[in-house]
């Protein structure tokens, strides 16, 4: 039986990259193997057998290929090639090093100045990792040797200007060498990652890892791996837009920015002012009065984020936890700025995300799977659109024949932790005809003979207030919000909140005991984790470990996890004959492409997602998750959200200039 070492081989590509970053042109793969045996090839052209030569050349038959960048360099290199990657194995060290750097450390929300831009401290920690992520430092950090970084320097500037010729062999000695030390840097890692995952507790599982075995262990590394590979498939064929939207929205960008400020200035006098070049001028000292003035009217002055310099902090993340949803000034300079912000991006030539555009689809390189400390997705903003200001969804548009559809899971969070905590009185609200009304009636809050009498559209009408309170109340502890700010989303004062609070906790006395329960395991486990081996430590310090974040993991990680295990049963129904294109993923939902009217795929996805949901949950017999009404673009429609931004979007379009 061949050993885990024998299966190993290390590999890299040099390779050319067009003008939006896509890789176009493959020159070399190298490879080492835990022996030290190096393997050296030049391609003029795809090679579709690239793989398999390897497993030839070292005579191993199921090896596991060992990358440092899999997602953004060997994946894209690799299909460039021809080369089907999900019918081999493998582990990326930059993945395998950036999940160890995971926390449960609070995050850092001050800002502090720099000479010329306001950066938050956690951006400046977020760069400071990826530098520590390289292949160069996490060599360095283990005492491995490298090869000097001038000379690597000078290989890669070959590559990068297309000037390769002539230079072959320099170029094939360059990366032999940078494939010398992943094998050795792999066990380093590994020997680190498996002994957090021993020591791990998983919510969706009790005492899965407790006697894992090292092979084990790396066959999860392997799963996740391939998990990145799907993703990045959905990423590669990108979202269809219409080409015709784009034009009227970057034609009138730069117009309807302007206009949206000066109506932002007539609403709120003195936030904006017309300079000599024609452009509005934001006044920051004018936005930070107004909006004192909303924190002393919801009495939370003193819990509001400032900056280094005692400025009020203008940040859309905080804008959004502490207005979102208000009718009050935060909250409209939050959506003007959203939108404005982006418009002024599509007018520029550099950083125009327009510019990403390849075959009627806006291609967005990635959808990041395990990006965030719970492992959800996380993509980049600058290029996914919808991570842009929501009436921008209207560039939007299925290929002609076809429809594009949105499914999404009904109150995800709310069924998970239904299953985690094992709280039968909270899935009976979560199945009956509305959860929040439903907890209204348990809270007492609504009249039992109206909850059983009369349909859910006239006790939505009936009890708007209460829904909207109780609403707020359950999304609020859901996500570990405390008194204060509870008090102020219900906008009623903190002694009636903490009524409220003590009323929602004796109706779900099981979930809340059991994130009473979860909030102490970290002393007894250094980690929590997933089926598929995902980690995430203890901060050193156990006062530093933030409570909000490890009571949300459970019910955060469990739908990326749901998510990622439907993509790959998706992808099996494909290759078996299920016609869809799956074109993105947002937290909970999925759009894909089908042919124009095929509700019978539409309905196998709907059915898909459900039972791979309760299986993934080991949902007890009769519970069960449900998944919302199709949203259907067709070709030719503007679409947007509930159709709620059409007449921003329809005012962009229609600004002649």
């Amino acid at each position: 039986m061949t050993s885990i070492r024998e299966r190993l081989i290390g590999i890299d590509t040099e390779y050319h990259t067009d003008g939006l970053g896509r890789i176009d042109r493959v020159f070399c793969l190298c490879a080492t193997n835990a022996q030290g045996v190096v393997y050296k090839a030049w391609y003029d052209e795809v090679h579709p057998n690239a793989l398999e030569d390897l497993k030839t050349f070292f005579c191993v038959t199921d090896p596991i290929f060992v990358c440092h960048a899999f997602e953004k360099a060997e994946r894209r290199a690799l299909k460039w090639l021809g080369v089907d990657v999900l019918q081999y194995s493998f582990i990326c060290t930059w993945h395998l090093a950036r999940m160890l750097q995971q926390t449960f450390r609070k995050p850092m929300k001050e800002v502090v100045e720099s000479d010329s831009d306001k950066i938050s401290l956690e951006t400046k920690k977020k760069l400071s990792e990826e530098k520590a992520l390289s292949y160069a430092s996490l060599c360095r950090k283990y005492n491995l040797a490298l090869i000097d970084t001038e000379h690597k320097t000078a290989m890669r500037t070959l590559c990068i200007m297309d000037t390769t010729e002539g230079h072959e062999q320099e170029i094939l000695s360059y990366c032999a060498e940078d494939t010398a030390f992943l094998i050795p840097l792999l066990r380093h890692l590994f020997k680190e990652y498996y002994d957090v995952l021993k020591g791990s507790y998983c919510p969706l599982r009790p005492g899965f890892f407790d006697k894992i075995t090292q092979e084990d262990a790396l066959s999860r590394l392997v799963r996740q791996v391939e998990y990145i590979a799907l993703f990045g498939d959905i990423a590669d064929y990108g979202i269809p837009i219409s080409l015709e939207r784009v034009e009227k929205v970057q034609k009138n960008a730069f117009a309807y920015n302007n206009k949206l400020k000066s109506d932002f200035a007539e609403k709120y006098p003195g936030t904006y002012s017309l300079g000599k070049d024609g452009v509005w001028h934001g006044n920051m000292s004018k936005i930070n009065e107004y909006l004192e003035v909303d924190l002393k009217r919801l009495g939370i002055t003193s819990l509001y984020p400032k900056t280094a310099s005692g400025k009020l902090s203008l940040s859309s993340d905080t804008l959004k936890e502490y207005f979102k949803g208000m009718d009050v000034f935060g909250e409209h300079f939050r959506k003007m700025s959203e939108i404005t912000r982006q418009l002024a991006n599509v007018a520029k030539i550099d950083g125009n995300p327009f510019k990403y555009i390849v075959n009627n689809c806006l291609w967005y390189e990635s959808l990041f799977p395990y990006g965030t400390k719970t492992s959800r997705c996380k993509p980049s903003t600058k290029r996914y659109v919808f991570g842009w200001a929501k009436p921008l969804y209207c560039i939007i548009d299925p290929k002609p024949g076809t429809w594009l559809v949105e499914l999404d899971f009904s109150s995800q969070e709310t069924f998970v932790q239904c299953c985690i905590c094992r709280d039968s009185v909270y899935n009976d609200i979560y199945q009956s005809k509305d959860i929040y009304l439903g907890f209204a009636t348990k809270m007492k809050l609504l009249p039992k003979e109206d909850w059983e009498a009369l349909p859910v559209g006239e006790l939505k009408e009936k009890y708007h207030d209460v829904r909207k309170r109780v609403k707020s109340l359950v999304l609020g502890l859901s996500y570990g919000m405390g008194k204060a700010k509870l008090a102020q989303s219900l906008g009623v004062s903190e002694c009636e909140a903490e009524q409220y609070v003590e009323q929602f906790r004796e109706v779900v006395r099981t979930s809340t005991s059991y994130k009473e329960r979860l909030m102490a395991r970290l002393g007894g486990c250094n980690a929590f984790s997933l089926p598929d081996g995902f980690v995430c430590r203890s901060a050193q310090n156990r006062w530093e470990n933030s409570a909000t974040t490890i009571g949300n993991f459970p019910f955060q990680s469990a739908g990326g996890v749901i998510l990622r295990v439907l993509v790959k049963e998706l992808y099996r129904m494909i290759r078996e004959g299920l016609k869809i294109q799956l074109v993105a993923t947002i937290h909970d939902a999925i759009f894909f492409q089908c042919e124009e009217g095929d509700m019978h795929a539409i309905q196998k996805v709907s059915e898909t997602m459900r039972t791979t949901a309760n299986r993934v949950l080991a949902a007890p017999g009769g519970w069960t998750i449900r998944v919302g009404e199709p949203e259907i673009i067709r070709h030719g429609e503007l679409w947007t959200p509930e159709h709620a931004y059409d007449e921003e979007a329809q005012a962009i379009f229609a600004l002649d200039v």
